[in-house]
């Protein structure tokens, strides 16, 4: 597998759709967003631009949707001049992804242990193109892409800094209370249990 083709072609960027293998069975997929002012030889910032909860790369990245929450804010960053990559996680299908989840941990793995790989696979993608910074490439994360940010890019050295958005919570509170109605006892998200997690991540 592996490759990109064009999809978006909007009067200050382009869109590409890029697929990259990680593992037998297990590929990378987004879009990248390249201004049409980046000049033969120039090195951008990039942002990478991660979605939540059953959210896909099209919402950030397509500038002809407009989603409640994301308002396409990587077609935005990408009209501001940055390079823009919006990966596509695996935390859509509802269930499906969960069972996954449930598959890794008796080899001691998670959701997270895949969605490293394929950021580890993206990020040696991206620091080998001629317009990238490689000293400068930054991660934002919505929801489920906040979950992503606090638990990938500290892993990484390539991302230079992480912002965690929507997702910030007093974790231990937000995952046992039986008392507050905003507590994950009472909704399906099983999948947010994780060892020792509110000794070594808790935020």
């Amino acid at each position: 597998m592996g490759g990109n083709r064009l999809i978006y072609d909007e009067p200050r960027f382009s869109g590409y759709e890029v697929i990259l293998d990680v593992w037998p069975d297990v590929f990378a997929y987004g879009i990248l967003l390249l201004p049409k002012n980046l000049c033969a030889g120039e090195r951008r910032p990039v942002v990478v631009c991660a979605h939540g909860l059953e959210g896909r790369a099209q919402e950030i990245a397509d500038p002809k949707i407009d989603s409640q929450y994301y308002h396409h804010f990587g077609a935005r960053l990408a009209e501001l001049g940055f390079v823009v990559y919006a990966p596509q996680d695996p935390f859509v299908g509802q269930e499906q992804f969960r069972i996954i989840q449930r598959m890794a941990h008796p080899l001691k793995l998670s959701l997270y242990s895949f969605i490293l790989s394929q950021h580890q696979q993206t990020l040696n993608w991206l620091v080998g193109q001629p317009f990238i910074d490689s000293e400068c490439i930054g991660f934002y994360g919505l929801s489920y892409g906040g979950k992503t940010a606090m638990r990938v890019p500290p892993l990484l050295d390539r991302y230079a800094l992480c912002i965690c958005s929507g997702d910030f919570n007093e974790g231990v509170w937000k995952m046992t209370s039986v008392t507050s109605k905003y507590s994950f006892m009472f909704d399906d998200s099983y999948d947010l249990y994780e060892f020792n997690f509110g000794d070594v991540i808790n935020y």
